[in-house]
């Protein structure tokens, strides 16, 4: 493995530190990643700490509910006897590790435990922890305890992919350090992940259930083939730097000998060669910023009512948490019923997609947007900057910003590329519906037709997806069926 990746100079990370499966406190050799540092340079990403914060929280309430006392005895045994696995069934800290310390009560406390293992992680691999968010996004924090690159986990069980990404891109943007994505494969009807090879050696060492608290049902298990390719795109033209994924080995290849592509293979290879053809696609147009709350150092995306990272709130913390959530629901949430079963991660919406989320204290970068949506709950905040706009004003100024428009509900935004032209994408995320027993479906009904308008004269040229385009009355109209896409420029 060191000389394929010394002669290839190519991205190299360590998948994983933590998280998603039995923790070991392994010693990684300090030398050889100080080896790999000087072979790659920024390319050597470092150590996947994969879904770090909600993984520990997991794991508290895993021990909660089945360990009557509170040491390290009662933790093994009570985790052994609850789930009967090879291994401990925790995630993110050794039972030495929880023992040592209290049971966290409260937010505070919890994310007083949750900073401690993240600085202890990162003295444990020459502070190269690449941290990877789903539920629990902290970017902010991950920053402040010296991360260097930051990703999100984007697939089928995680909500709204378009708060993830903007939140990623734009704190990315602030500090100017790069984001990735992380692709997962697991949904579908029974939940479960898809797994083409013929065999059951693949990169996790994980056979059969019994190994692992895991369910593989075969090519029709997981989510579709569609929302891969979408996520894939999705990734490359918001500005990602790359993108890797968490079951990849295998099922990018029936096997590892012969080497023939799985359907799951054909779709990187065909992204892979959609890169090539489309090598600039300058940067995703945002000109406004979500503003965050300086002290709201998490965004949990599944809080709900008067609960915050599984824990209650009340008084002014529930107030801005319930003004943030309510503010990325108008600008983010779906806005039209979402057909098939892969509704939850890429969703169509009435509002265009145009927006970097950062937090109040990024001075620096506010600077860099048009206009602000502020979600702080701080008066003084609204007095210091005059470009601020009520969120209900945000589709007209988008309307005017934009150098396109498109009607319908559906998910859409634009790039502006080195060269100054524009490229439109346009994904049309209902109408999927994945299943181990009828394998992948697209729903008729969920097709869309969409009318774009122009400004200034421009001509739109389709560049890849649907061709069932028209131009009449001084417009365009694009038919997208459920799950596809359409991708111009003008």
């Amino acid at each position: 493995m060191h000389s394929i990746i010394k002669n290839l100079n190519c991205f190299f990370y360590v998948d994983r530190l933590q998280g998603g499966c039995f923790y070991e406190d392994y010693p990684f050799d300090l030398e050889l990643i100080s080896e790999y540092q000087n072979i790659l340079g920024d390319k050597f990403l470092g150590f996947q700490m994969h879904e770090w914060m909600s993984n520990f929280k997991s794991d508290l309430d895993r021990i909660t509910s089945c360990c009557a006392d509170w040491n390290q005895e009662s933790i093994e045994k009570s985790i052994l006897k609850t789930y009967p696995y090879p291994y401990v069934y925790l995630e993110s800290q050794t039972v030495a590790e929880f023992s040592s310390k209290n049971n966290p009560q409260t937010i505070e406390e919890f994310l007083k435990q949750s900073v401690e293992m993240f600085s202890k992680r990162q003295k444990s691999v020459n502070g190269l922890i690449l941290p990877c968010d789903s539920a629990y996004m902290a970017p902010k924090l991950e920053i402040e305890l010296g991360a260097k690159t930051i990703t999100p986990e984007i697939g089928a069980q995680t909500a709204n992919t378009r708060i993830q990404i903007s939140y990623m891109r734009g704190m990315s943007r602030a500090y100017g350090i790069p984001f990735g994505t992380y692709y997962e494969p697991w949904g579908g009807a029974p939940f479960s992940a898809c797994y083409y090879k013929k065999d059951n050696i693949n990169e996790w060492g994980i056979g059969e259930s019994k190994d692992f608290p895991f369910v593989t049902q075969g090519e029709n298990g997981g989510s579709s083939r569609s929302l891969q390719k979408r996520l894939h795109l999705y990734s490359y033209l918001s500005g990602a730097r790359f993108i890797s994924e968490e079951w990849g080995m295998c099922n990018t290849f029936y096997d590892w000998n012969d080497f023939e592509i799985t359907p799951y293979g054909k779709v990187k290879l065909d992204f892979l060669r959609f890169v090539d053809r489309n090598p600039d696609i300058g940067k995703q147009y945002t000109p406004i910023a979500v503003v965050l709350p300086s002290d709201l150092r998490v965004l949990d995306l599944f809080s709900k009512e008067d609960e915050y990272l599984g824990y209650p709130v009340s008084g002014d913390k529930l107030n801005t948490i319930k003004i943030v959530r309510k503010g990325l629901e108008i600008l983010f949430a779906a806005s039209s019923d979402m057909l098939g079963n892969e509704t939850k991660s890429m969703v169509n919406s009435r509002m265009p997609d145009a927006f970097d989320i950062i937090h109040e204290d990024n001075t620096a970068a506010l600077k860099n947007y048009e206009y602000l949506v502020d979600l702080t709950s701080n008066p003084l905040f609204s007095k210091k900057h005059n470009n601020i706009c009520d969120i209900h004003d945000v589709m007209d100024i988008l309307h005017l910003l934009l150098p396109v428009n498109v009607k319908g509900d559906i998910h859409w935004f634009v790039n502006k590329k080195t060269d100054g032209r524009w490229l439109l994408t346009i994904f049309n995320n209902s109408g999927i519906d994945r299943s181990v027993e009828k394998g992948e479906l697209t729903i008729p009904e969920a097709a869309k037709s969409v009318e774009i308008f122009m400004k200034d004269g421009a001509t739109l040229k389709r560049i890849e997806g649907s061709d069932k385009i028209s131009f009449n009355d001084n417009k365009y109209t694009v038919t997208i069926d459920g799950g596809d896409w359409f991708f111009a420029e003008f």
